[in-house]
């Protein structure tokens, strides 16, 4: 027998937000797999008390091998990157992104470890460095630039107009850091200089370009750094006769200088910048020109990522669309009479393409019917629950038999779907006289219900889902339906659907007493309809999905 996993397509790393503003200071993690609510309301498992906070604002959830953050409708709004987000539509979230709700503002850190051996010096783009302990240094002089200082040359000017065209064209975060700093120097008079970020761990930056150094090592001030970090540009000049430091002795550095370049008030990059002794000599202007710079790399960096977001929004929306619309092609109609039957069913998708699925397919001796639920959500997942149901569809007009489809459709899975992949679902053959004939392969969500009495549930022995063991065996089950009597068949994403105190809708909210003699479709409404006034919220956690089959006399 061959072991298949039964995962879904998760994230590989999990998510932190790492509050950089707001009333306080904290890192929220969502775990791999899992899927976190945000609001002000106590049972969110982020909870943000404050006015302009909903009381379910958001929700972040990893769903494809990627992250995902979608507004809850809020009153307030949702930004990513400085861009707030439409109701209801799911935004991929990468590393470094930064989400704003209410007053605060979160960088997204995806998987990434930025720790590395105390000491150990890794220089080169995306190298991760460890600051200059500098603290103690009886000659170090930190000063505020006097950003407000009158006066920059012509040339100035047109090399500080030049960078701006430039950085307007620029394709990537790392050409834009390359502008940033040549102009940089050029205006400053600076012989050597780097565009830093800040890495997760206190005392450490990760480089993104540098120049000027040459094979040597560079080296950065730690008490510079921590300056900049509070939003002001600073520079750091030392008195040679009071220095102690060996490395800054080595290095014959006479000044510093460090300007934040910020991103939504966020400081998300550092432009360091210093001279020897023995270079010329640093204008006093050096300061104004370099946060000029600065603040020309923060909006040109504004505009990358909200390019960046839209082309991201752009490609999942037409992934979603394609999908959807090979779904809408196969489906059956959302309700009608075949044959001895009459059914209605409803498919809400949750964040992403639907993965549940649907089908009822004449036969000359009775009717089947399919409900079933892809693994994992998306694109993928969407075009497995077609190829499925194509599948399906296909081999029960041809031959009929529901077990022959199945281990079929199981042999299918096990050689041709991606590793994680599988289908929980029930099938079933409904005869003219009333018995049913049924498989349910994991699905488990199922119910019948005598005319307008008590629902029953049954607790049939299921087998494992579809596209896990080739090897598996799939028996069949039986049931009875006499004229007015209705199967029931539902996805997890109904029962599992929560509202904003965190309580989920459950079996005994769908099989709880309604007013009897609705035909199939009123029925599914109404439930549908009580199952969105719990969840208040238009969007829901997951696909869900009900399917009523009664059965009429002959």
């Amino acid at each position: 027998m061959r072991e298949r996993s039964t995962t879904t397509a998760t994230p590989a790393a999990p998510l932190r937000l790492r509050a950089l503003i707001g009333p306080y200071i904290d890192v929220f993690s969502v775990d791999v797999g899992a899927a976190a609510t945000i609001g002000r309301a106590s049972a969110c498992d982020i909870c943000l008390v404050n006015d302009t906070v909903s009381r379910r604002h958001a929700t972040i959830l990893g769903k494809s091998g990627a992250w995902f953050i979608v507004d809850d409708a809020s009153a307030g709004g949702t930004f990513l990157n400085g861009i707030r987000l439409e109701p209801s539509t799911s935004a991929q979230v990468n590393h470094g992104d930064l989400v704003r709700i209410g007053p605060w503002t979160f960088r997204a850190e995806i998987g990434h470890d930025a720790q590395s051996p105390a000491g150990e010096a890794k220089v080169g783009t995306g190298s991760v460095l460890r600051t200059l302990d500098d603290l103690a240094e009886a000659s170090r002089r930190i000063e505020r630039i006097d950003t407000g200082a009158p006066g920059l040359a012509a040339d100035r000017l047109r090399l500080l107009s030049g960078c701006l065209s430039r950085m307007h064209g620029a394709a990537s975060e790392a050409e834009l850091a390359e502008i940033a700093l040549e102009h940089a120097l050029k205006g400053t008079g600076f012989a050597r200089g780097a565009v830093l970020l800040p890495a997760d761990v206190p005392g450490e930056v990760t480089v993104v370009c540098t120049q000027g150094y040459g094979a040597e090592p560079p080296r950065f001030s730690r008490s510079l750094l921590n300056e900049a970090a509070s939003g002001h540009a600073a520079s750091l000049g030392f008195e040679a006769s009071m220095v102690t430091s060996a490395s800054i002795v080595d290095m014959q550095v006479r000044r510093a200088m460090c300007t934040p370049v910020l991103l939504s008030e966020v400081v998300c990059a550092f432009i360091y910048l210093d001279a020897r002794r023995g270079e010329e000599a640093v204008p006093p202007d050096a300061g104004p020109f370099c946060e000029a710079v600065a603040r020309a790399h923060g909006l040109a960096l504004a505009n990358l990522k909200r390019a960046d977001l839209e082309h991201r929004q752009r490609e999942l929306t037409a992934q979603l669309q394609s999908a959807r619309s090979v779904q809408q092609t196969i489906a059956p109609a959302a309700a009608g009479r075949v044959a001895h039957i009459e059914y209605a069913v409803h498919v809400q998708p949750g964040v992403f393409v639907a993965g549940d699925l649907f089908d009822i397919i004449p036969l000359p001796d009775g009717v089947a019917v399919v409900l079933g639920d892809v693994s994992g959500h998306g694109v993928a997942s969407g075009m497995l629950m077609a190829v499925t149901q194509a599948h399906l569809n296909a081999h029960l007009r041809s031959r009929g038999d529901v077990a022959e489809a199945v281990r079929s459709l199981n042999t299918y899975l096990c050689e041709h779907s991606a590793e994680g992949r599988f289908v929980s679902l029930w099938v079933g053959k409904v005869s003219a006289d009333g018995h049913v004939r049924f498989i349910d392969a994991g699905h488990g969500h199922w119910h019948t219900q005598a005319g307008a009495g008590a629902a029953m549930k049954h607790s049939g022995r299921g087998a494992i889902p579809l596209g896990i063991d080739p090897d598996a065996d799939f028996e069949e089950q039986a049931a009875r339906l006499h004229p007015g009597d209705r199967l029931v068949l539902y996805s997890d994403g109904v029962l599992e659907q929560r509202n904003l105190s965190g309580e989920v809708f459950g079996l005994e909210r769908l099989i709880a007493p309604r007013a009897g003699g609705e035909p199939p479709d009123a029925f599914v409404q109404r439930v549908f309809e009580e199952l969105r006034s719990f969840a208040a919220r238009p969007q829901f956690d997951d696909d869900a999905t009900i399917a009523i089959i009664e059965m009429l006399d002959r």
